[in-house]
């Protein structure tokens, strides 16, 4: 008896390191299947820049010859109205080209309202400076339009260049804005709403 006693005690003794183990071990959760999601785009951080270009959207083909050949023929912002970028340039131009025009037609009119036949040296005075009325039309005129003609054909392709490069840096593959309706207290939509930036992957 005093044997079995003996021989219970050495098995109880030999087995507790084992269930010590056994009670302190964790398995290990098994592997995921699932593959992890891709991580999203930093849109926060994007400069205003950045983010009214990725609104604005490349300047397709079509626009982008249409507006320079309008922007070389007629001027006064119409070919960047038509490229979609008349804000500010655009209006710029508008408004600068007028203004030239109209330097040009209050010089000249000036002038050809005297009399030639019984201009005096008053009348003589008045012409030259209207001649220097029409000098600084013509030259704002001519300047602007050469300034204008240049960003209708170049600045296109640096905005789509920029655009791709946002858009590759992103990861996005497009962008647009979508009203949003806004509700009420009630929580009913009311009239009118507001436009957000909308991104797909």
């Amino acid at each position: 008896m005093k044997k079995i006693s003996n021989l219970f005690v050495l098995a109880v003794l030999a087995l507790t390191p084992v269930l010590s183990y056994a009670q302190t071990f964790e398995p290990e959760p098994p592997a995921s299947t699932e593959h992890p999601a891709p991580p999203r785009p930093a849109i926060s951080r994007l400069s205003d820049d950045d983010r009214e270009t990725l609104e604005n959207g490349p300047i397709s083909q079509g626009r982008y010859i249409a507006g320079g050949v309008v922007a070389t023929v007629a001027g006064f912002g119409i070919g960047h109205a038509i490229e979609g970028r008349y804000f500010p340039l655009g209006f710029i131009y508008s408004v600068g080209e007028a203004g030239s025009v109209g330097l040009i037609v209050a010089g000249a009119s000036s002038c050809f309202n005297q009399n030639s036949s019984f201009m005096t040296n008053h009348d003589i005075s008045t012409c030259e400076n209207s001649a220097a009325l029409v000098t600084a039309g013509v030259v704002l005129l001519v300047g602007l339009h050469i300034w204008e003609t240049i960003d209708a054909w170049v600045a296109p392709n640096s905005i789509n260049k920029h655009y791709q490069e946002v858009k590759k840096r992103t990861g996005l593959s497009s962008a647009q804005l979508v009203p949003m309706p806004v509700s009420g207290r009630d929580g009913g939509p009311i009239d009118g709403g507001k436009l957000a930036l909308q991104f797909s992957f």
